[in-house]
């Protein structure tokens, strides 16, 4: 077995993360629309349940969906090590609902914080049972 090698790498930028959010967006919804999970076109989606979708990207985003306090960011408890939750800043893009967010560095030597980061990134994965 051969172990995981690191390489120092070139300082991102916020244009190569915005870029980068941009292409992952068109590249996942492609394959979802292959794979059956979304509609061809976007006519073929239901503008009726606009306020539903509504509802899920306040939830995503931790911010309020209606009312006078609309947009507005939701007090969540038990804060999470890694920062401020979706909101925009350095190495942060957001792009047609898909954000990307690239300003978490963990030391080579902290290898607790990495496994953390590793499972947090890849419990989209495993909360899913859709066989």
């Amino acid at each position: 077995m051969v172990a995981a090698e690191f390489h120092a790498a070139p300082p991102l930028t916020d244009a190569e993360v915005a870029e980068l959010t941009r292409v992952l967006h068109h590249r996942i919804l492609r394959w979802l629309r292959k794979q059956g999970r979304l509609p061809e076109t976007e006519a073929d989606d239901c503008e009726h349940d606009s306020q539903l979708a509504t509802c899920y990207s306040a939830a995503v985003q931790g911010r309020i969906a209606f009312g006078e306090n609309a947009g507005a960011w939701v007090p969540r408890v038990g804060k999470s090590e890694f920062g401020p939750e979706l909101r925009p800043g350095k190495l942060c893009a957001n792009f047609e609902g898909f954000s990307l967010h690239a300003g978490i560095r963990v030391p080579s030597s902290n290898r607790n914080r990495l496994e953390r980061l590793c499972r947090y990134a890849g419990r989209w994965c495993t909360d899913r049972k859709d066989g």
